[in-house]
């Protein structure tokens, strides 16, 4: 039948622009970038965060990248050691980095009757092809310096490289990532390198900014391409797969144009805002959408603008509903504490309630101008999800209602066992464990251990009020040092003491001398020691302490650590700093393995914060949308089982609370809630117009099934996404999520309605709300 209407004049006006307004605003879509730097995600208060910055200020900004090394032959071996020379010189020449340490190149104090100097124990010059270098070897073994952090006793195939590269904290683009790979084309070239692995901050930052940067380019195409083929699918036609798109591509670019025009850059978090949006955007507007052509099915003689007026007062308050229910899911990560988690949730909520606006303003206008003038006629043998969603559900609906404790026994059974796993829930990252695993970074790390070297580093900066000279504060720092080299989890401590202990060992030309012989020293002793150092150039010791010798830093080279157990080792660390420590000397623990364990603190409180925020919101919602409290509590409660269940299946599987799976709680049950108030809000319609608790139910899920059924396979495939990234905390987000949007679908379906009539199916008055 024909729609007997013509366009208005105002109405092409106000598409004209918004038109306009989608061209403009995606010119923000070619200058994003992408920042994973290390400043992005604390607050610039954050003491943890003054600590290492204060640090970086007064030792200065550098890291140390650790290269592991295998060698065909035998590392001493003199033809590997000239390459090994050779790699180290190379890999110097690289932007960004200080330092190069190897056994090729390491230096100790001698005295060759001119004076001291430190000077390289390795002699590139001798011509010995091919014969290990026994002298090298000894020496290296015997220095307390060397051993266990570039070689090990009785592993004579393995050694390490030590880079000094530039922190890089405050950089956002691609140095990191610049200086492993050329690090990579150093390497590579190596004739007696057997095996290399790099591991160490610069080496997992790297490696997060490569796989963010793959789930940019993968995540966003494959989910717009869902959205296009799902919409094909549902609608099967192209004038409302095109208003779906124009919807979906204005509130994605509006939004990200908002972030990059804010000065911020994606990272590691918002990259998922576009997916987020993409997806969530096609499943709001596909409640308008349906709900007009049913209504164009129903009222075939009124006219389209009457039509889009009603779709407006139907859809207004459960829209409203739902995006207030989603916004508050998103806002419920600024609970996080982690800045990156913070701004997707706050511009997710921004762009879903720029959606809400669009939604009920553009949509009802592209619609009639789209449809305007064309023949509409429902076809029941159309093959659109639409239409076959619409034939199951007119015959499933009354079996649905009718079944009750099958449904109510399934649920609650499947219910208790998924939440029995909530008490064992913990939170914990390892953001090495964070990569799948075969990544080559996990490899890399497993190398590291293996070996047993270093993987990872604390610092410690030491504020000294007497000055290193003073005998009672090398005395202290000499008994910090060898307490914490006992600890299980360290491998290794330098600091400016064993500088010293290597100049008077110089100095005393005697090879039984032992550590026992210092402690006896005055302040002048000291003071002399410091003095030949400075002399001998010993630019090792420069980066240990400072002129004036009041301030300097240990060194704690461990292996890698989860969050937990830095943690943990800080705490340890603390106690024997209070223990060997006088109030002189003040130390502040610091370092990026501290700073990023510090932000697990708010992980647990982040998603019970969260779940109960949303619930409240919920419940507010669903009492504004039904004005009944019981039906807001059986609403709530619906929800609520599914994403409890799934939370409580992540504990079963030992997948603990992370920066990405923290936000499963919140979002989901904001996400699964919309579909559950635009069930309600349709059964009150019904009871309203006099209908049984029976017939409401059957009549509602007649006509908001199939938005309930296409919008939860929408969001769930969408996310499922998400899963395709070789970083964990996100693949587990999408799988979860997924899972929990399914079975709040099914619980919707099925669980609501038989709860209703189990709870007011006996009523008989038609006037009632419930």
């Amino acid at each position: 039948m024909k729609q007997i209407s013509r366009n208005k004049p105002s109405h092409k006006y106000v598409l004209l622009l918004f038109y306009i307004f989608l061209l403009l605003s995606s010119t923000g879509l070619i200058k994003w970038q992408l920042n994973n730097s290390m400043e992005i995600w604390f607050y610039n208060d954050d003491p943890q965060l003054i600590a290492h910055r204060k640090t970086l200020d007064e030792m200065g900004e550098w890291e140390w990248l650790v290269v592991i090394l295998e060698s065909k032959t035998n590392i001493y071996d003199r033809n590997f050691l000239t390459e090994l020379q050779s790699l180290g010189n190379r890999v110097t020449k690289l932007d960004n980095v200080k330092k190069v340490i190897s056994i090729a190149n390491a230096r100790n104090t001698v005295d060759d009757g001119k004076g001291l100097e430190y000077r390289v124990i390795f002699n590139s010059d001798q011509n010995t092809d091919g014969a290990l270098d026994e002298r090298l070897r000894q020496t290296l073994l015997n220095s307390p310096i060397y051993v266990d952090s570039i070689t090990k006793k009785g592993l004579e195939n393995t050694t390490v490289l030590l880079v000094q590269d530039a922190n890089a904290f405050d950089d956002g683009g691609p140095v990191r990532v610049d200086l492993v790979n050329g690090i990579k084309a150093i390497m590579n070239d190596a004739q007696y390198v057997g095996r290399y692995s790099i591991v160490g901050t610069t080496a997992l930052n790297a490696t997060l900014n490569t796989y963010s940067l793959r789930d940019v380019y993968l995540f966003n195409p494959l989910v717009f391409a869902i959205c296009i083929f799902f919409g094909w699918w549902v609608f099967g036609n192209w004038r409302d797969l095109a208003i779906a798109l124009s919807f979906v591509s204005a509130v994605v670019s509006t939004t990200i144009s908002f972030v990059v025009y804010s000065g911020i850059e994606l990272n590691m978090a918002t990259v998922l805002l576009p997916a987020f949006l993409i997806s969530l955007s096609m499943a709001s507007v596909v409640h308008v959408i349906t709900h007009f052509h049913q209504l164009c099915e129903k009222r075939p003689d009124v006219s389209l603008y009457a039509i889009k007026a009603q779709v407006v007062r139907d859809l207004w308050i459960p829209c409203l509903g739902s995006a207030l229910t989603t916004i508050a899911g998103f806002l419920t990560l600024s609970f996080s504490g982690i800045i990156p988690i913070i701004q997707l949730g706050t511009f997710a909520a921004v762009g879903i309630l720029l959606g809400l606006v669009l939604n009920i303003t553009i949509v009802p206008l592209l619609l009639v101008y789209f449809w305007n003038g064309t023949v509409y006629q429902h076809n029941t043998a159309s093959r659109s999800l639409n239409a076959y969603a619409n034939r199951s559900l007119e015959k499933s609906a009354p079996r649905i209602v009718k079944t009750i404790w099958p449904t109510l026994l399934i649920f609650g059974f499947v219910s208790a066992i998924g939440m029995m796993g909530l008490k064992s829930l913990e939170a914990d990252s390892s953001y090495l464990m964070m990569f799948n695993e075969g990544a080559e970074i996990r490899s890399a790390y497993k190398h590291a251990e293996d070996s047993e070297f270093a993987a990872s580093t604390i610092r410690v900066l030491l504020e000294m009020e007497n000055g290193l000279e003073d005998p009672a504060t090398f005395l202290a720092l000499d008994k910090l040092q060898q307490a914490i080299s006992k600890l299980s989890r360290v491998i290794k401590v330098v600091s400016p003491v064993d500088g010293l202990k290597e100049i008077d060992r110089a100095v005393a030309k005697n090879e039984q001398w032992t550590e026992k012989d210092y402690l006896n020293y005055g302040r002048e002793t000291f003071a002399q020691l410091l003095f030949v150092s400075e002399l001998s150039n010993n630019d090792d010791m420069q980066d240990l302490l400072l002129l004036g010798n009041k301030t300097g830093q240990l060194f704690i080279f461990t292996r890698y650590l989860a969050n937990s157990e830095i943690r943990e080792l800080v705490e340890e660390i603390d106690e024997l700093i209070a223990k060997h420590l006088p109030a002189e000397i003040k130390a502040s623990i610091t370092g990026i393995p501290v700073l990023w364990a510090n932000m697990d603190r708010y992980l647990i409180s982040t998603q019970v914060y969260g779940i109960l925020i949303v619930s409240i919101a919920i419940l507010m919602t669903l009492f504004l949308t039904t004005r009944s409290l019981g039906l807001s509590v059986v609403g709530l409660a619906v929800n609520l089982l599914p994403v409890m269940t799934i939370i409580g299946v992540m504990s079963w599987l030992d997948i603990k609370l992370d920066i990405g799976t923290v936000v499963i709680g919140g979002i989901a049950l904001g996400l699964a809630v919309d579909d559950t108030i635009h069930f309600l809000w349709h059964y009150v319609n019904q009871r309203r117009k006099g209908m049984d608790v029976q017939q409401a139910l059957t009549t509602t899920i007649q006509s908001t099934g199939i938005a309930i059924i296409l919008t939860s396979i929408l969001i769930a495939a969408s996310f499922s996404v998400m899963m395709l990234s070789h970083f964990s905390p996100t693949s587990n987000f999408g799988l979860f999520t997924s899972a929990a949007i399914l079975l709040a679908m099914a619980a919707d379906l099925f669980l609501l309605p038989a709860i209703l009539m189990w709870v007011y199916g006996k009523r008989k008055d038609a006037r009632s709300t419930a």
